[in-house]
């Protein structure tokens, strides 16, 4: 049996932020400011992954966040991105956890990819 450890990509934790990036941009770099944001795209990015319909995947965002009437054009500008920039990447997110730490915001994120 062979173990391998790691992917040979960045973080996972840093690959969210970047890709969240534009959900994160302008709010204030706290806990809780991030945390919203960093939930919605890690649930666009893992339905990206696993191959999810954009209408399946903003309805499912829609009952869990509540109707806002900005979810379909922020899913569909997350999908445009994870296709654009991490096309390559197909890890899942299992779990992201933030920690603040001064002016900072740490970002844990626990992956791995399906075979």
């Amino acid at each position: 049996m062979a173990v391998r450890f790691g992917t040979g990509l960045p973080k996972m934790s840093e690959t969210l932020v970047a890709f969240a990036e534009p959900l994160l941009s302008g709010v204030p770099e706290t806990e809780e400011g991030w945390r919203a944001g960093l939930y919605l795209a890690a649930c666009v990015w893992n339905g990206v992954v696993s191959g999810l319909p954009e209408a399946e995947l903003t309805a499912q965002l829609q009952r869990e966040l509540g109707c806002s009437p900005e979810v379909p054009g922020l899913v569909g500008r997350l999908i445009e991105r994870k296709q654009r920039l991490f096309a390559d990447d197909s890890r899942f997110i299992f779990d992201v956890r933030t920690r603040q730490d001064g002016d900072r915001v740490h970002v844990l994120a626990a992956s791995g990819l399906a075979r």
